[in-house]
């Protein structure tokens, strides 16, 4: 009797994790409220971007110039970059999601600023390479 009792425990327990394990794996964005089921490139590709965007909203625009692909530094000078992007516009950025094909990304970017006082919110598309084992972004400034 005792052992028919712990055998019926035991099989609840098992199937009461089970159930409890199985949400693991679907786990959701805590940024985009969406199933977490990114590939490893759309994870890195949207952490990189949102370091580059916390970079330039900190005014750290030698740090976010560094995230520019190889052949963009090569066309475009970090004292030339610092000349053309203004930051002091904007309030907040979250990287939202990232498609990626096999060597390059589109990162999608919800965009807070102020413009004449007046607040506004944007979302930008922002075009990622895989160039020399790492993730790149194109600027078209």
């Amino acid at each position: 009797m005792i052992f028919r009792i712990f055998k019926v425990v035991f099989c609840g327990l098992v199937v009461a994790l089970s159930v409890g394990c199985a949400g693991i794996g679907s786990s959701t964005d805590a940024s985009s409220g969406q199933a977490s089921k990114l590939s490893s490139a759309e994870k890195l590709v949207m952490l990189r971007a949102q370091q580059r965007w916390d970079e330039l909203l900190a005014g750290e625009l030698n740090k976010a110039y560094a995230f520019i692909s190889p052949a963009g530094r090569a066309k475009l000078q970090a004292q030339d970059y610092r000349t053309r992007v203004n930051t002091g516009h904007f309030r907040k950025a979250v990287v939202q999601e990232a498609s990626c094909q096999i060597d390059s990304c589109d990162v999608k970017v919800s965009l807070d600023y102020v413009v004449g006082g007046m607040a506004l919110k944007q979302t930008l598309s922002e075009i990622w390479i895989l160039d020399e084992g790492n993730w790149w972004f194109v600027y078209r400034g």
